[in-house]
């Protein structure tokens, strides 16, 4: 069984994941004009969270679970992830409160932007999909992740008995059909199939099945960069050739491909691979949550202070866009430093959890 150790090019590759977010949000136009072979890439920044949603099942299965069992009680996982995601999730929501407020003064329209904010502040936007962009478009995933920590315990309950490779088959088969089924749906109900939380369940299953693989190892599996090369080469070939008229095909086969790169990932860390073994890499990767559910209030406010400056048309330019990226990372950097391991120390201190 493989002892637990740090994975950092996972932890890397969190922060590539939350950066092609980025660059899909305030890049397409920009890059339009760059080697096809990296532009095909920009567009699909969503594919990121199917990433990231796989990603959530095995480091929770990973890090939460020993011989088919949580490591901790039901409330205090709970208790844990809430220390863990909703501190910055609300300093994010805070980050354009004031430009809000100031329009609010000039225009009651504004005032219909602050209906949904209850679901906002509760994580259930994404229950009613026409409210999942509200406010912080980001935070719908942390809506879905809010299903996934509740039912995680539950999953882990009734799939203790089933044999791991059994697991693995089973989950990578309801996500072939539910990916399929979710492209398929995504014409007539878009938003539903984007965005509704119960859909993407699957992805996490996927992710736990993985999860208790790599932990049950005895051995390193034998997935090494190769591999890791092999899925990456086919989501990059999914996207080069991607059409929207097959969308039902092109789902299913890079969720899979995701799946095959966490666990690649998992395997290597440990390894010098690319210098990951460094802090900045570390941190950055660290760091990748405040990313992800800030860059885009953060940007925003970026793209209007360089306007002030007289800077016309700054979502045009290049080199807006590149140092608000570098912007972006440095918020993250220290809200992680000075927000997100602060107050998830402070609350795991006095949240109340059970013996």
């Amino acid at each position: 069984m493989n002892s637990l150790k740090t994975l950092n090019l996972l932890t890397f590759l969190r922060f590539l994941a939350a950066a092609w977010v980025f660059f899909d949000h305030f890049g397409k136009d920009i890059l339009a004009d760059i080697p096809y072979g990296l532009a095909c890439l920009v567009p699909h920044g969503l594919m990121a969270v199917t990433f990231f949603f796989i990603l959530s099942g095995f480091v929770l299965s990973y890090s939460n679970t020993s011989e088919r069992k949580l490591t901790k009680t039901v409330p205090s996982f709970l208790m844990a992830r809430f220390a863990r995601i909703y501190p910055v999730y609300f300093a994010a929501l805070l980050i354009p409160l004031p430009h809000k407020l100031w329009e609010l003064r000039h225009s009651l329209t504004v005032l219909r932007e602050f209906y949904p904010l209850p679901l906002v502040l509760t994580l259930t936007q994404s229950w009613i999909p026409k409210f999942a962009n509200a406010w912080n478009p980001p935070a719908w995933s942390l809506s879905v992740e809010a299903l996934f920590y509740l039912s995680f315990p539950l999953i882990i309950l009734f799939t203790s008995k089933i044999k791991t490779y059994r697991l693995l088959m089973g989950s990578i088969l309801i996500v072939l059909i539910c990916e399929f089924l979710r492209g398929s749906l995504l014409d007539a109900y878009p938003a539903t199939a984007k965005y509704f939380p119960v859909v993407h369940l699957p992805l996490f299953l996927l992710g736990i099945a993985l999860g208790r693989l790599f932990l049950e190892a005895n051995r390193p599996l034998p997935v090494g960069l190769a591999w890791l090369v092999v899925f990456l080469g086919i989501i990059y070939l999914e996207l080069f050739f991607f059409e929207n008229s097959r969308i039902q095909w092109i789902l299913p086969v890079i969720a899979c491909a995701f799946g095959g790169v966490i666990l690649c990932s998992a395997n290597l860390s440990g390894q010098s691979l690319l210098t990951l073994q460094k802090p900045v890499p570390v941190l950055l990767g660290e760091a990748s949550y405040g990313f992800y559910i800030t860059h885009l209030p953060v940007m925003i406010g970026f793209q209007r202070f360089v306007e002030i400056c007289g800077f016309q048309h700054p979502e045009r330019s290049m080199s807006v866009m590149l140092v608000g990226f570098v912007v972006c990372t440095a918020v993250s950097v220290i809200i992680h430093l000075l927000i997100e391991k602060p107050a998830r120390t402070w609350l795991l201190e006095r949240l109340p959890r059970a013996s």
